[in-house]
């Protein structure tokens, strides 16, 4: 009768190994899954990282212009003081200074449309990245806690193996 018994004990045993077994074998492919879909997502991380590299590159060039924008315009402000001072001590030279002072100050107009164009231009793209990070922070923090509610799960199956090891 105890042999039966044990064996019966026995039976049930290999029966809920062999149930548990699958149940992890389960649970493995879905952790596999799961670190492939994180590896994509790794890798679509890296190209945004790449293009925000690429678009920070893009912006100092265009800081550089702006800077070389803003002397200019400088030396263009300096130009203009000296031609009025010069005007006010020749004034036999005054037309002549006059239509040299339009000129300058058609070019120096010209190109504040496309200074002001380009600055706002950058501040729409700054606008756009600005979105584009909160999108990714949010993503991540749900990542974030997928992650933590496997590795709570993972810990509740370790936690259940042990119980039935011993």
């Amino acid at each position: 009768m105890n042999d039966k018994l044990a064996y019966e004990i026995l039976n049930r045993i290999e029966q809920h190994h062999a149930q548990y077994m699958e149940i992890f074998a389960r649970q493995d492919k879905r952790f596999d899954l799961q670190d492939k879909r994180f590896d994509e997502q790794d890798k679509r991380f890296a190209l945004q990282d790449k293009r925000f590299d690429e678009q920070d590159k893009k912006f100092a060039l265009q800081d550089k212009r702006l800077e070389g924008h803003d002397k200019k315009l400088d030396r263009h402000e300096k130009m203009l003081n000296e031609l009025i001072q010069i005007s006010k001590e020749h004034t036999e030279d005054i037309k002549s200074i006059k239509r040299s002072l339009v000129l300058i100050e058609d070019a120096v107009n010209n190109k504040i449309p496309a200074l002001f164009d380009a600055f706002m231009v950058a501040k729409q793209k700054d606008e756009e990245l600005s979105i584009d990070i909160k999108k990714l922070e949010k993503t991540s923090d749900l990542h974030s806690l997928k992650i933590s509610i496997l590795e709570d799960t993972s810990k509740k199956h370790s936690a259940q193996l042990a119980k039935l090891s011993s």
